[in-house]
């Protein structure tokens, strides 16, 4: 591309979720990236940038990898292709994923179903569970529990699960069935750690939520073990008793963990945390480090066997593109680089210095409130000058101002994110750091000039 700069007339790609006038201003020809090493990634002009936020949490392992982009070349050349929706000759690649996912995976996990996005995974965790319930002469039940704040895609089964008023005023009607609760308080939750006494008022509004629809009439809950849109990790005394809950009256708990997989929280999985057991279990992301599309569906026999029985019906959910050769022939290879590497033992590492550094540096920082920490997931509150949460103006000016010194960051409404690759080197955590605390030192309320930052998303992450 030989073009200086983009209008609507030159540009057919349609892309993002901004307008388009302001995407084609905002970046140019020049901007465009073309390459990237390790966890830097470079633009037409040769400008590096430090990926502190690992594409969107996908790039766990950096870029350019020879180990997995010839291990997708190997399985290109020899098989490219095959279709697991209709035909019953899958690849060995893929029949050798599901093997090691399962290795890895919560003991009681042992079916693995493979699609291609994290929205997908988590619609045909929905689908599954209504279905299940159905199988098993229990059509009423198909109303599905989620938290409020929480994401879990963009498809528009997905949004309705969404605990976000947005996407439901956006691109509603949404389909029914689906109720949300109060998440716990984070503070709250802090505070009474450890203590046996404190778990109930956590607990209570998942509970009479289930009292009031009835038992006999809820499939599923569904929850982020952290809720990454806020940075709240779920603690035990919310989970355990769900998962009680759900055992008890045959609901299925499914753990999205779209973004929590793979080492970004600290263990290899989010339920690890607490040591909660799902049903139902969806991953992506990380699944392939960013090389590939591709998502799985962990479940139990119990779930897989319902859709086996004679006379009842299978599960009617999947697309050609679903447990793509290529795609798994990438997981495989970040499996075998996790174990090798011990990226998981890094990545716990990684999240330790970051956390220390910035406490350290934001120390006395007038509008840096909590620092956070959940791994290698690092999340920073913004205080505006009242001392309460700043507004999302602010953060798309910290985004903005940290991008200009060439290290690329993340936010939601919420909070700013740290999200950087799990092989992201000592010096580079410590420039990425110094680099976010600078910015937030020099910010001054006053001087906010939102007219040419980008508008804040509204489609969500997947």
């Amino acid at each position: 591309m030989s073009a200086t700069t983009w209008t609507k007339q030159t540009q057919p790609l349609w892309y993002g979720s901004a307008p388009m006038s302001w995407m084609l201003g905002a970046a140019g020809p020049s901007d465009m990236l073309v390459s990237g090493e390790g966890c830097w990634v470079v633009d037409r002009t040769g400008r590096r940038f430090l990926d502190g936020r690992a594409g969107v949490g996908n790039m766990a392992l950096g870029y350019s990898r020879p180990d997995i982009a010839e291990a997708m070349h190997r399985q290109a050349l020899a098989l490219p292709f095959v279709c697991t929706m209709r035909y019953e000759r899958p690849a060995p690649v893929i029949v050798d994923h599901a093997d090691r996912l399962v290795s890895i995976a919560p003991e009681r996990l042992t079916r693995v179903r493979f699609s291609h996005t994290g929205s997908s995974a988590v619609e045909s965790a929905l689908h599954m569970a209504r279905l299940y319930q159905r199988i098993l002469g229990r059509p009423e039940r198909r109303t599905v529990i989620a938290l409020d704040g929480s994401y879990h895609g963009s498809t528009l089964l997905t949004m309705a699960a969404c605990g976000q008023p947005m996407l439901h005023q956006l691109f509603g009607p949404m389909p029914d069935g689906f109720v949300h609760v109060p998440p716990p308080d984070r503070v709250a939750c802090e505070a009474c750690a450890g203590d046996a006494a404190a778990p109930a008022a956590c607990f209570q509004p998942v509970a009479d939520a289930v009292s009031a629809i009835g038992e006999d009439r809820v499939a599923a809950i569904i929850v982020e073990p952290l809720m990454g849109l806020r940075g709240i990790p779920l603690p035990e005394h919310h989970l355990r008793p769900i998962r009680e809950l759900c055992t008890a009256h045959d609901i299925l708990l499914i753990f999205d963990e779209v973004f929590t997989g793979f080492g970004r929280t600290g263990p290899m999985f989010g339920w690890e945390l607490t040591g909660v057991e799902p049903d139902i279990m969806c991953l992506s992301k990380g699944l392939t480090a960013g090389y590939a599309p591709l998502s799985a569906i962990l479940t139990t026999d119990a779930v897989y066997e319902a859709f086996d029985l004679p006379g009842k019906p299978y599960f009617h959910h999947a697309s050609s593109t679903d447990a793509h050769p290529v795609s798994c022939a990438a997981g495989l290879a970040v499996l075998e680089a996790f174990e090798r590497e011990g990226i998981v033992e890094r990545g716990q590492r990684l999240g330790e210095r970051l956390k220390a550094r910035l406490v350290s540096k934001l120390d006395g920082c007038p509008v840096a409130g909590d620092v956070r920490g959940v791994g290698p997931f690092i999340f920073i509150d913004l205080l505006g000058p009242d001392g309460r949460t700043a507004p999302m103006e602010t953060k798309r000016v910290v985004q903005h101002r940290v991008e200009q010194r060439g290290v690329l960051i993340d936010y939601t409404p919420d909070v700013v994110m740290l999200v950087p690759p799990l092989v992201m080197e000592d010096a580079e955590a410590d420039h990425l750091c110094d680099t976010v605390a600078e910015v937030l030192w020099e910010l001054k309320e006053a001087e906010h000039d939102v007219a040419g930052l980008r508008p804040p998303s509204a489609s969500g992450r997947r």
